[in-house]
């Protein structure tokens, strides 16, 4: 089944299976795949996207099986007070090839995806269209990859990513607390401040 960064097929396995959808708002949950299953989240081509007050623990058990996947959001992305421990891949992977997002990641903590497939606690990737993105008060523990690794690339791609008041620790790739990259002709904005790393 397709689980991977670019495309989400409708076999690829979650515990929550967001698609085509809108004004959706999920709180109090808590998934443990007990290191089983896919991923914890999954929404693809969704606008208006909030998820409140949750834990996401223990999910998958292989390859490309991360904590949240989110493909081709729009509108506004709300997630916080979110806790996502032992991913087996990524803690939060966002793609975007298309549409306006504004998304705010606040009281985030990614911790403990270090094992043989742990990747980067937050990985941002931008295509096409503008996606602004503040990251504030999280925390990046312990991660196998960079704490918060984005790009930005093709024709027309704009990022503005700020990270603040958010603390990096033990992330075990260079650079081991922000990876930031522009490519073609995409355009990247980062603001890192007031930062423990």
């Amino acid at each position: 089944p397709s689980c991977n960064f670019t495309s989400i097929s409708s076999t690829c396995e979650a515990g929550v299976e967001i698609f085509g959808s809108n004004n959706i708002s999920l709180s109090n949950l808590t998934l443990n795949h007990n290191n089983s299953g896919m991923q914890g989240i999954v929404a693809q081509n969704t606008s208006n996207l909030t998820i409140k007050n949750s834990q996401i623990l223990n999910v998958g058990d292989g390859d490309n099986e991360s904590g949240m996947l989110l493909n081709n959001l729009s509108g506004n992305l709300l997630l916080e007070d979110i806790s996502i421990q032992n991913p087996k891949e990524f803690g939060i992977r966002l793609f975007q090839t298309t549409g306006n997002l504004s998304g705010i990641l606040r009281r985030v903590t990614v911790q403990n995806n270090n094992s043989t497939f742990g990747e980067d606690g937050l990985s941002i990737r931008v295509e096409g269209g503008t996606s602004t993105i503040l990251v504030d008060d999280a925390d990046f523990l312990s991660t196998g990859g960079s704490g918060a690794a984005a790009s930005v690339q093709g024709n027309g791609a704009i990022l503005n990513l700020t990270l603040q008041n958010t603390t990096w620790n033990e992330n075990h790739q260079l650079p081991h607390a922000v990876s930031f990259m522009t490519a073609g002709n995409g355009e990247g904005n980062i603001t890192i401040q007031i930062n423990s790393m």
